[in-house]
């Protein structure tokens, strides 16, 4: 088993195109939202990165399973950051 430590930091930014200006999201990060959130606002701006349906892989709150799906489905690649957009 490995271990890991994360330092996580939580923002709050007010609109999608601060957002998109601060963080430049490219093809090394992946966003992770709903597909009612994606398409009416994300998809207008043709972001690079990769993009992943939370919905796809179950309902509710994310359980183990859906987050094993989730990686399962992201295969061997590396990216660098993970954004969560949308919940409460």
């Amino acid at each position: 088993m490995k271990g890991f430590r994360l330092n996580t930091e939580i923002l709050m930014i007010d609109t999608v195109e601060k957002f998109i200006q601060n963080f430049k999201p490219n093809q090394k990060d992946i966003i992770l939202t709903n597909e009612v959130i994606y398409h009416p606002i994300l998809s207008q701006f043709k972001l690079s990165c990769r993009v992943i349906f939370q919905e796809k892989y179950g309902a509710g709150e994310p359980s183990d399973e859906m987050i094993n799906q989730i990686i399962s489905a992201l295969g061997p690649a590396e990216y660098d950051r993970i954004f969560a957009i949308g919940g409460g």
